[in-house]
């Protein structure tokens, strides 16, 4: 049997579904904001092929262009476990280069430096929508309310939480709570960190380059969450 999404109806859901996916969309819009806030990759398209290519592909790819039509102007390219580096060529010196050609070179130090921070910061939000989807299925709302208060910040219109803006006094402890112990505090952290973004903050727009990420496994303290597919603009 396959995995069923939060989403289904004849799961619980304490705080309410749809409250809680208007939470998962605005932290996916926040994490796109930590990044172009907390993240810097100054580098051009033109200064990151030499990262991705030997000199003598580039070489040739040069000579190519006007010869040869590729079929898309944009490629994607594996730099790292569960990290592409998609560039679109419109305009550049050389053709889309085949991912085929594609060899990281010692001189892509900043590159890998910026996916990986980039990938912490996608994988932090990550757990904080974890935390939630699994206190939504698996808790009490007054136990939401105990054990992860930033709920209130993720969800302030779901009406089961605005019955309960007081911790209560009594609380149904959740099977495999102390599981998520360690999840829940840095949750908790990477929320109130995004709450200190500046008021300006805003996600990069589309450029030649981006990071994307499919769905994977991340591993944390004996628990496993699934991450969103999604991208980053550079």
């Amino acid at each position: 049997m396959g995995r069923r999404s939060h989403r289904d109806p004849d799961l619980k859901s304490a705080i309410g579904d749809h409250y809680v996916d208007e939470a998962i969309a605005g932290l996916t819009r926040t994490a796109a904001e930590t990044v172009a806030v907390m993240t810097e990759y100054p580098h051009t398209r033109e200064h990151t092929l030499p990262m991705l290519f030997d000199a003598d592909v580039l070489e040739r790819a040069e000579r190519a262009r006007g010869i040869i039509v590729p079929n898309s102007e944009v490629e994607a390219y594996p730099i790292m476990p569960s990290v592409n580096l998609c560039i679109n060529f419109k305009g550049a010196k050389v053709p889309t280069i085949s991912p085929t050609a594609f060899r990281l070179q010692p001189i892509a130090g900043p590159l890998l430096s910026y996916a990986q921070q980039v990938k912490a910061i996608h994988e932090q939000f990550s757990e904080v929508k974890a935390v939630l989807k699994w206190l939504n299925r698996n808790a009490t709302i007054g136990a939401i309310r105990y054990y992860w208060p930033s709920v209130l910040q993720l969800c302030p219109n779901s009406p089961a939480l605005k019955d309960m803006q007081h911790v209560p006094t009594r609380y149904t402890v959740p099977q495999g709570i102390s599981l998520w112990t360690q999840s829940l505090k840095d949750a908790a952290a990477t929320v109130a960190g995004s709450l200190l973004l500046p008021a300006e903050a805003k996600a990069r727009t589309k450029n030649t380059m981006w990071l994307t990420f499919p769905q994977y496994t991340v591993e944390r303290g004996g628990i496993e969450f699934e991450t969103d597919t999604t991208y980053y603009f550079i």
